[in-house]
């Protein structure tokens, strides 16, 4: 994990401290429950927060993720212990659009 979190610093600046909420929210925990894990104050989450959107040059956490994670591969190959958890790579297929109609359905 500490390869991760420098090579987050290095690639876009942060902290050690903003890199581990940064990795915290990758992994696809909210900003209180990552708060409550790195036993920081929500509000030093949120200030932390609002570090790394003005380093990564993002303004949303779903943004923020997604930056992070195509700076992913780079990560990977270094340390193979960032990777995403398999319950929210399953959660993100359940939520692809289908081009099923639902039952009953009249299409014009």
């Amino acid at each position: 994990m500490n390869e991760s979190i420098d090579l987050l610093r290095c690639r876009f600046g942060l902290t050690p401290a903003e890199a581990r909420l940064a990795l915290q929210l990758v992994a696809g925990e909210a900003l209180r429950p990552a708060a409550v894990k790195l036993g920081i104050s929500y509000e030093t989450a949120r200030t932390e927060l609002k570090n790394i959107f003005n380093k990564t040059g993002t303004c949303r956490q779903a943004e923020l993720v997604i930056v992070i994670v195509t700076a992913l591969p780079l990560l990977r190959s270094s340390s193979p212990s960032i990777e995403p958890r398999e319950g929210l790579a399953q959660s993100n297929k359940s939520l692809a659009p289908t081009n099923k109609s639902p039952e009953g359905a009249q299409s014009d």
